[in-house]
């Protein structure tokens, strides 16, 4: 329980760096005022755009004050000519697609990260379950009688013990006696006790 708990704080720690470290990128060219398309063109007129960053649709501007703005610019065929007898600098760019895929990513992280932590629990619980399931699918190697003379007969001094492991080599025996009365096979024992104890008298007898 605590590797687990210690690999989710893991693995959560590197999905926040991982946020932090998107909305830093995603930020980066954010920073401009987003203003209409009318007050784009009367800050043309006027003189205080200096110049203009064309991407697509999108246009970035920069005013005498060194203050970034943005706009989205219909169809405007004197779009160029009107900033060319304003005497704007004008510089075309390709769109950002970077940051088209950066906003996705950032929006779809924090459920993947959820979902990624779920699944991480899931597969912890069932690996748990399939180790005790499997018990009864365990390979085991048959002993014959004649090769192993020790009997519960042999073993003293445990007697609580030795009679409940009894009840179990009973079941193994003759186990329809037992699911009639609704009894299921055990899925393992556990034996735990000081070293001389009669633990390994126990198992062979089994």
């Amino acid at each position: 329980m605590n590797s687990m708990i210690r690999s989710l704080g893991i693995w959560l720690i590197i999905g926040l760096v991982m946020m932090i470290l998107f909305n830093m990128m995603g930020s980066r060219s954010g920073n401009e005022q987003r203003i209409s398309f009318t007050e784009f063109m009367d800050k043309v007129e006027t003189g205080s755009v200096l110049e203009v960053v064309a991407q697509g649709n999108n246009v970035i501007g920069i005013t005498d004050g060194n203050q970034r703005f943005q706009t989205q610019v219909p169809d405007y065929p004197g779009l160029y000519q009107n900033l060319r007898e304003n005497s704007v600098r004008i510089r075309v760019s390709p769109p950002e697609r970077g940051n088209v895929f950066l906003a996705i990513l950032n929006s779809w992280f924090p459920m993947l990260l959820i979902i990624g932590i779920w699944i991480f629990f899931m597969r912890q619980m069932q690996g748990g379950g399939n180790r005790a399931m499997s018990f009864g699918k365990i390979r085991t190697q048959v002993t014959e009688k004649k090769d192993n003379p020790i009997t519960f007969s042999d073993v003293q001094g445990i007697d609580e013990a030795r009679d409940e492991l009894g009840e179990i080599v009973d079941f193994l025996s003759d186990p329809d006696k037992f699911r009639d009365l609704g009894g299921e096979i055990p899925r393992g024992v556990l034996l735990m006790g000081d070293p001389g104890t009669g633990k390994t008298l126990l198992a062979k007898a089994i």
